[in-house]
């Protein structure tokens, strides 16, 4: 792997030189897009809204609408002077408990790989984050972006997850949301039976990606067979409704409880 980005972790007055790698690789299977009479590759063109006209690179202009067919146009030079410069440090801001930052401010991990000299100092940072529980608040220039991270060890190797900004969060305001006001106890002891009853430690080796292994199983029996495959609809389950969710919670315990009977099960009493 290549590093793509160079520099240092910056914890109190020590300085840690890291690279910094991705930590995800990509296996979705792209499918090219080809014309069905002579099997040629669909290439795109930009074209003008207005006339309908194809326009060349050094055609195209930036600009941000202020007001309807109103635009304040940048030229490259001032685009250039509006981009942050490389940062070489990531900067650790203060450090906080892993369990207080959502997941949902979580945008992509990073690998963070000490240079030569600075082993120890790495070392003694992820023995201590891993001691504590806790997680380095982090930020950093990469990409002409300002990057907001937290930095957690995970076995040997200390990762950096760049993070979204509050800004970047929609509200759910919006959003038709029920209250727990109708829960009645049984049916909350009943669902946390549930959970607890199908609670077991994760390990993500026993997760594939079946979209992808459907595809390739179907990519083979095309190449080999030339002919269209069957497809049978898949039919959406049926909401639950609100009057039968007790019958229903009793049913998925005693269901699940019977396929994991060499599991012992937390007993709920429900008159």
């Amino acid at each position: 792997m290549r590093p793509i980005w160079s520099g240092s972790l910056s914890f109190g007055l020590i300085n840690i030189p890291v690279n910094v790698y991705s930590a995800t690789q990509d296996h979705t299977i792209d499918l090219d897009l080809l014309h069905k009479k002579d099997m040629g590759r669909i290439g795109y063109q930009k074209i003008c809204k207005t006339d309908g006209e194809p326009v060349s690179p050094d055609e195209i202009v930036k600009g941000y609408q202020i007001a309807k067919d109103e635009y304040v146009i940048f030229s490259e030079k001032e685009m250039a002077a509006t981009q942050l410069e490389r940062s070489r440090t990531i900067d650790i801001l203060r450090f906080v408990d892993v369990a207080q930052v959502d997941t949902i401010y979580f945008e992509r991990p990073y690998y963070l790989e000490p240079q030569k000299g600075g082993e120890k100092s790495y070392a003694l940072l992820r023995k201590v984050l891993d001691n504590s529980d806790r997680a380095a608040l982090a930020q950093f220039v990469m990409r002409a972006r300002a990057h907001l991270a937290i930095i957690k060890p995970m076995e040997d190797v200390m990762v950096l997850n760049t993070m979204r900004y509050a800004e970047d969060i929609r509200s759910t305001k919006t959003l038709n949301l029920p209250s727990s006001k109708t829960l009645s106890a049984k049916e909350v002891a009943l669902a946390e039976a549930i959970i607890d009853q199908q609670t077991e430690d994760f390990d993500p080796e026993e997760y594939r990606d079946t979209h992808n292994d459907a595809m390739r199983r179907l990519i083979d029996e095309k190449a080999r067979t030339h002919k269209p495959i069957a497809v049978s609809a898949a039919e959406a389950p049926r909401p639950s409704k609100d009057a039968d969710i007790m019958a229903l919670l009793k049913a998925s315990l005693e269901n699940y409880g019977r396929k994991k009977s060499s599991r012992p099960r937390r007993r709920v009493s429900v008159k």
